[in-house]
């Protein structure tokens, strides 16, 4: 998760740049590397969401974290609709690179925590 989160804000805040390289190519391999952060992402969820939390109420909790996504969603476009025509899309994935930051500081944080212990000590097993 550390390093999906760390590409992810790597590639949002790099992207402005394949401007400059002026390669269509070069473009779609950052939009698909991208997309495919995001696809890690909801890969990974399920199983850390039950290591932390564990198998009784993982129904619940797994689906806690989707309506998250959920609003997540929303939150992204209405953050989009309006940051967009005050600014440009440079700003946008400036801004947007953000949230992987906050996502790579709370998994960090998470260590720090009873269920993140338990977690790294599963992964040690």
């Amino acid at each position: 998760m550390l390093f999906v989160c760390g590409l992810s804000a790597v590639l949002m805040w790099t992207i402005p740049f394949t401007k400059l390289l002026g390669s269509q190519l070069m473009f779609a391999l950052w939009v698909c590397m991208m997309f495919s952060c995001i696809g890690s992402v909801y890969t990974l969820l399920p199983y850390a969401t039950n290591k932390c939390f564990g198998k009784t109420h993982f129904g619940v909790l797994y689906g806690g974290v989707q309506i998250a996504l959920t609003v997540a969603g929303v939150g992204a476009a209405l953050l989009t609709e309006f940051i967009l025509p005050l600014s440009s899309f440079e700003t946008l994935f400036c801004v947007v690179g953000m949230f992987p930051v906050f996502s790579l500081i709370f998994t960090i944080l998470l260590s720090r925590t009873k269920y993140g212990r338990t977690t790294f000590q599963a992964i040690r097993q």
